[in-house]
């Protein structure tokens, strides 16, 4: 999470979103204590558990306080599910074998906890699954709705990826029709709120 007093915006990171990325264009325009204070309190109330970096939205509205939710710009950014699997997966160092049979292996033995259970509308709902972001962009057109952001609260920026993994898989190989019926019923519900495809084109 970052918040910044100076232009009135808190964004939500949610794991696997280009966080890094995102959070570098932002944290010049954040305050250094401010976002220490928040830090010191979330582990306090929280235990550290989810991540500061990593909050769902509920628990940050709470965090900074209802007030100050409701009067500053509130947004985040989200993934192609499918996307966010296969890069959960890539992310980590994977030793032998082939990428592809690695991540078909890891599929079938039940991926880990942000595969299955972690998904992103849990980020952005609250427990009556109400929106509580004012935007929602997407990593597949992370410049143009960065862009829309910063354009709002009239910042400017320097878009370069960081944290990239270095491992690349197409979708299209990587989910084969076995592989896609089994993370089906993981990210069903993002593919459903975040309206992506249903299946990966051939």
């Amino acid at each position: 999470m970052l918040v910044s007093f100076r232009d009135k915006f808190v964004y939500v990171g949610i794991n696997k979103t280009a966080t890094t990325t995102i959070e570098a264009v932002l944290k010049p325009r954040t305050n250094r204590l401010a976002q220490k204070y928040y830090k010191v309190r979330h582990q306090r109330l929280c235990d550290n558990k989810p991540a500061f970096k990593h909050m769902p939205a509920k628990m940050a509205r709470d965090l900074i306080g209802r007030r100050r939710w409701e009067a500053y710009f509130t947004f985040t950014f989200v993934r192609n599910p499918w996307a966010r699997v296969l890069s959960e997966y890539t992310a980590h160092d994977h030793q032998g074998g082939s990428i592809l049979e690695g991540f078909h292996s890891w599929v079938k033995n039940g991926g880990n906890w942000l595969a299955r259970e972690n998904n992103m509308k849990r980020f952005v709902t609250d427990e009556h699954g109400q929106c509580l972001v004012d935007f929602i962009g997407r990593v597949e057109s992370l410049e143009q709705d960065l862009t829309s952001v910063i354009d709002r609260k009239v910042l400017s920026f320097d878009l370069r990826h960081r944290n990239v993994s270095a491992q690349k898989i197409d979708l299209s190989e990587a989910f084969t029709p076995e592989i896609q019926s089994i993370v089906y019923d993981w990210i069903r519900e993002d593919l459903e709120y975040f309206d992506y495809p249903q299946n990966i084109p051939v």
